[in-house]
């Protein structure tokens, strides 16, 4: 359902530290009202209070006006530093979308591969969600530290929502508290709690105070709430917002460190003085039916400013030379379709424009319609040549139960179910929970999906030292082992860590259980203990 190693942290935090490194969100300039842009800090004051003259209508770039009407954002907390907002089906229901989606190729991409895999991975429907919210409280000051974050789907069809969570049900411990739905996750950091607050919404959240102040829906009036009704982010298709507190200190340090080991070049290089310097910004995606992006930075001074326009040109300047190229010469390899969408792609890097009044820098970009439709034939092209033939799928049964050792439920334990036929070498498997508790899975090339086809098994179960191999590490070598040979009768070696239940589980030979996987749902509990009789 979410990363699960210890990758999960570093790879959360460069995302959004990529994401929300440029966003920032003052608190004086943030509780203006006004209806121009935002305001920009003025060289000789420094203040974040002054509002330039120069950009509010230079470019015929800018996001189109929207009605205004936004309200507080529900689910904002006093504390909340930023914000991710998206309305997923806007994106969907969009003329853009909605254009290229005539093409049988491009609908099958989208509905099928990219979809499919969410409602595979995580239980949830994108084209139901009318708005997708994910607030931080902070970065974590280390890669020890947690994200503190919450996530919030919103649908616009009433469901019953457990149907989701119980999709998951191997990560999962009810609770039922002040009416609502209550969940531990386990082992899935940074997410430790889901919430169903009502038919309508998922609450998924890092901590349990943070996710308790979301889903009692404090609409605080707070500095990020005021900048998000500002920008109407209930008529936007996609925004992110933030303030520069969202940053630790000790984090910003870190990320400057990095930078400077990567011996960049100067004007690069500038980034890790700029980055602390940061006090407001915006992003805004829109399509309507135009393609529009439009980034918003104010800085402490305009020397950041204009070192934040150096970095950008340089940028752009360096890949659209080296797309040049590639047009211009391309490779022998490089399929007939991706030239022209190449060309496009430096068609839109030409609408980029940029603009700096003083310690502000205005960043937009807008991509007519017709110039996005006209790639529409070369994509085609490409995903009918690139999308390999999804292999048939058998129908597949739910598998779940208990293990215990020794009359105690066995954590962290691998489950694993092994076709019965000579010859058979697909595996389905699950890790069990605190409580002992499986869900059986089966892993192809492109999802993995809940459940076994019908058929004879025999079971294996495999706990090893949690020092040696991580869950990630150690279910990818047990696949690979399994399907190289172990399935004649040899257990997994696994790199030979320290077993911590008796060897006899853990071989497709020894193991005493054997089990029949039939149409429906099927619950098989599996009794381990420390010395178990010999198998005859």
């Amino acid at each position: 359902m979410f990363i699960s190693s210890s990758r999960r942290i570093n790879t959360l935090t460069v995302i959004l530290g990529f994401t929300l490194a440029i966003t920032g969100c003052n608190s004086k300039s943030a509780q203006q009202k006004n209806d121009g842009p935002s305001a920009s800090p003025n060289v000789a004051d420094k203040s974040p209070d002054k509002e330039p003259t120069d950009l509010a209508n230079s470019l015929d770039h800018r996001a189109p006006a929207t009605p205004g009407n936004s309200k507080p954002h529900p689910y904002i907390t006093k504390d909340c530093q930023a914000a991710i907002i998206v309305h997923p089906q806007k994106v969907y229901q969009s003329e853009l979308l909605t254009e290229f989606l005539k093409s049988e190729t491009i609908k099958t991409f989208i509905d099928d591969d990219f979809v499919g895999q969410f409602i595979n991975n995580v239980g949830v429907d994108i084209r139901e969600i009318t708005r997708f919210s994910l607030l931080l409280k902070n970065l974590p000051a280390s890669r020890q530290e947690d994200l503190s974050l919450a996530m919030i789907f919103e649908f616009s069809n009433v469901a019953d929502r457990t149907k989701i969570i119980e999709k998951h049900s191997d990560l999962l411990i009810p609770k039922e508290k002040d009416g609502r739905q209550w969940y531990r996750v386990r082992n899935a950091p940074p997410i430790s709690f889901v919430c169903i607050p009502d038919n309508k919404t998922l609450v998924f959240g890092s901590d349990l105070a943070l996710t308790r102040q979301v889903v009692s829906k404090p609409a605080a009036r707070n500095p990020l709430n005021t900048r998000l009704i500002e920008l109407d982010y209930q008529n936007r298709v996609g925004l992110v917002v933030g303030k520069r507190d969202l940053f630790p200190p000790g984090l910003v340090a870190e990320w400057q460190e990095n930078v400077r080991a990567d011996n960049l070049p100067p004007a690069f290089a500038e980034v890790t003085t700029i980055m602390p310097e940061l006090r407001e910004a915006s992003i805004i995606l829109g399509l309507s039916p135009d393609f529009y992006l439009e980034l918003d930075l104010i800085t402490s001074n305009a020397g950041n400013a204009t070192k934040l326009q150096i970095m950008i040109n340089d940028s752009l300047t360096l890949l659209k030379s080296s797309l040049s190229v590639v047009v211009l010469a391309p490779p022998e390899e490089m399929p007939a379709a991706l030239r022209p969408v190449l060309q496009g792609i430096l068609k839109f890097l030409a609408q980029i424009k940029l603009q700096q009044s003083q310690s502000r820098l205005l960043v937009t970009m807008k991509v007519p319609s017709e110039q996005l439709v006209a790639l529409k034939g070369p994509l085609d092209q490409l995903l009918a040549a690139s999308i390999p033939k999804a292999p048939e799928i058998p129908e597949l049964h739910v598998v779940q139960g208990k293990v215990t050792l020794d009359g105690k439920p066995l954590a962290d334990a691998r489950v694993a179910l092994h076709r019965s036929e000579p010859g058979a070498s697909r595996v389905f498997a699950a890790n069990t929970n605190a409580e002992g508790i499986y869900n059986i899975k089966a892993l192809y090339t492109h999802g993995e999906f809940i459940g076994a086809p019908a058929g004879r098994y025999k079971v294996t179960v495999i706990k090893v030292s949690p020092s040696e191999l991580n869950d990630e590490e150690f279910a990818r070598q047990f696949q690979q082992e399994i399907e190289a040979g172990a399935v004649e009768g040899n257990s997994p070696r696994t790199s030979n860590p320290p077993y911590l239940v008796n060897p006899q589980y853990v071989s497709t030979i020894t193991t005493p259980f054997e089990i029949e996987v039939q149409a429906g749902n099927n619950k098989h509990d599996f009794s381990l203990t420390s010395d178990p009789p010999r198998k005859k």
